[in-house]
């Protein structure tokens, strides 16, 4: 499960609140951060922006990162409060 790091990562932190940033290009799936979002805390607050672009696209060393420039990306700010 790739969001196994980042459910770690909030747990371990000694912050109260936790900006997170999520692309729906990215590894993990949305179900799978939401479930790790809501087993830290509670979600005060989403912003969504649309990009047509992942930025990682021009990282040529690896395709891994290589996205279709014309397919819309969302990005996702999560206002999380641990508790």
């Amino acid at each position: 499960m790739p969001s196994k790091p980042v459910d770690r990562l909030i747990r371990r932190s000694a912050a109260k609140w936790i900006i997170l940033s999520y692309s729906s290009g990215g590894r993990a799936t949305a179900e799978e951060l939401n479930d790790v979002l809501r087993n830290n805390g509670n979600i005060l607050d989403v912003i969504e922006v649309d990009y047509k672009k992942n930025v990682m696209s021009g990282m040529k060393w690896t395709d891994q990162w290589l996205r279709d420039s014309e397919q819309p990306n969302r990005e996702f700010l999560f206002l999380l409060q641990k508790g």
